[in-house]
């Protein structure tokens, strides 16, 4: 598995387990060595980006609350995330969270967290090497990896397909 595919399967689960309106202090792994628990978390993540409740996540509702992350955590507005907003980006989700969660009427989208994964493999992500992150490059990394998930090819990541390609990469 490349680089730019784990970060992307990092990422997308980050959003996935933490988008939607209500969300959770705590961020569930699904690196659980409990396969009920782990079931549970995926199942959690799923829940979390299906924002038409459908029991599945497709390729739009992925790339949009990823969109909500990438716009809280870019700082400077110019489209790119530095290293430096990487390393900030928790602070302001967690901040642009607690606004969500005081004004539940102003139809604000509740970001996902960046996971540690874009930080330690920052400069693979950078495929310009221009020492920035753009929506572009992340987006690459996000498609490989829903790509890879949606076993079916239907346009649909499922809790099944997550939880079956996570058992087929391990075993």
């Amino acid at each position: 598995m490349n680089a730019k595919t784990l970060i992307a399967s990092t990422l997308a689960l980050a959003v996935a387990a933490t988008s939607g309106a209500a969300f959770a202090a705590t961020t569930p792994s699904t690196t659980a060595k409990d396969p009920a628990k782990r079931e549970q978390r995926v199942a959690y993540m799923i829940k979390r980006l299906d924002t038409n409740k459908d029991g599945k996540v497709s390729k739009q509702e992925m790339e949009a609350a990823m969109n909500t992350t990438l716009s809280v955590v870019d700082a400077n507005k110019d489209g790119f995330l530095s290293k430096q907003e990487v390393e900030a980006g928790k602070d302001a989700l967690k901040a642009y969270r607690q606004k969500v969660k005081a004004e539940p009427n102003a139809n604000l989208a509740a970001p996902a967290r960046l996971p540690n994964g874009v930080i330690k493999h920052f400069d693979k992500i950078d495929a310009n090497k221009d020492g920035k992150l753009s929506k572009e490059e992340l987006d690459r990394v996000a498609d490989r990896m829903f790509q890879r998930r949606d076993a079916n090819k239907d346009g649909f990541i499922t809790a099944q397909e997550f939880l079956a390609t996570k058992a087929k990469k391990q075993g």
